[in-house]
């Protein structure tokens, strides 16, 4: 492994490190997937790659994602004798995916509020569609709309409930 590899992986040992040792660093599961997918690479000569997104935690727990690549290198009888592989710092990546996913999810719900609610003229039935579209998302029995009015001594009044309570 080169020094940036090494880093990368959280390997602390010198020198030539075997193949558990280099992987100690991932996430237990992401490590399954990872030997998993190499496992069936080695035995299986049809397969000339396999890739994993895997997670490596940071000293300070700062999680990094790093994408594997691995090719087996075959002797003449098709044996697997050695991996090659490149390793590559997705962690930017993976995380810009999340917050667009995260950001169409939200966007979706909106619309579907803005649906729900446009034909909708009393305000007991739009705070009772809002809510009960809210705790679905939200993935809670109950949800409390409350109206504050920002003028007057903290009036409130309770304008839809819903979920299950």
């Amino acid at each position: 492994l080169d020094p940036v590899a090494r880093r990368l992986l959280r390997v602390e040992a010198a020198g030539d490190t075997t193949v558990a040792e280099t992987l100690a660093g991932i996430v237990a599961e992401d490590r399954q997937v990872l030997s998993d997918r190499r496992d069936a690479a080695v035995a299986d000569a049809s397969i000339d790659q396999y890739d994993a997104d895997v997670r490596v935690i940071e000293a300070d727990g700062e999680v990094r994602w790093l994408r594997l690549v691995g090719r087996p290198v075959r002797d003449p009888q098709g044996r697997a004798v050695q991996i090659q592989g490149l390793l590559q710092d997705v962690t930017d990546q993976i995380r810009a995916e999340q917050q667009q996913r995260e950001t169409d999810e939200r966007h979706t719900f909106l619309l579907e509020v803005s649906d729900s609610v446009r034909e909708l003229a009393d305000p007991a039935a739009i705070g009772r569609t809002i809510v009960a579209l809210l705790a679905r998302q939200l993935g809670v029995s109950a949800v409390d709309l409350v109206w504050i009015d920002g003028r007057r001594r903290s009036r409130r009044r309770a304008i839809g409930r819903g979920g299950r309570r």
